[in-house]
């Protein structure tokens, strides 16, 4: 697999990210996969205001995390020393259209628990057969990592990544829409 660097990331790229965590292990061992925590990456290139608090010029991730999804500087996962891996879609992408769909969304939506604790085990218990979560609503109000990425990616694609509603980080990690690359510190 080839490297790719922090400049070299573009808006729009995901982020796969093996953890250390007791969960992060579990994930891991329940998908059959090195990666336990998925994000989408925005660049933004001149001071960027949202819920009141301006950023600075920078890469950040939007990602859902146990207080829903939030937008973090890219940076914490750069000095984490978890193992990232960078994933580029192989179809266009429009950098501005993507963070006008995600940003009114962080900060109010909520953690995917049952997604998480139920709906995605029993779906790698019984090899995919089986799925508890939603699977009829356009925009479910409580998602995990991988299920914002491919919502996210669906929305301007929806051929693309039609089961994104059930997405894990491996189902990211196993999709040949994406060139995957090995993140260099």
């Amino acid at each position: 697999m080839d490297t790719i660097t922090k400049d070299q990331i573009q808006s729009c790229d995901c982020l796969l990210v093996q953890g250390k965590s007791v969960l992060s292990f579990l994930i891991q061992k329940f998908e059959k996969c090195n990666y336990s925590h998925g994000a989408l990456f925005h660049r933004f290139t001149e001071p960027t205001t949202l819920n009141g608090i301006t950023y600075p010029i920078g890469l950040y991730i939007s990602e859902m995390v146990a207080n829903g999804l939030v937008l973090t500087n890219f940076d914490e996962y750069v000095n984490s020393g978890d193992n990232l891996i960078i994933c580029r879609p192989k179809f266009t992408t429009d950098s501005k259209a993507y963070w006008d769909f995600v940003s009114p969304m962080i900060n109010k939506e909520h953690y995917g628990f049952f997604n998480l604790l139920v709906a995605q085990p029993i779906k790698y218990l019984t090899n995919y057969r089986i799925w508890l979560g939603d699977v009829n609503n356009e925009n479910p109000p409580n998602l995990i990592c991988g299920e914002h990425v491919e919502r996210t990616y669906n929305h301007f694609n929806p051929d693309y990544f039609v089961n994104w509603m059930q997405s894990a980080p491996s189902d990211i990690y196993m999709s040949d829409l994406l060139n995957k690359f090995v993140f260099k510190r």
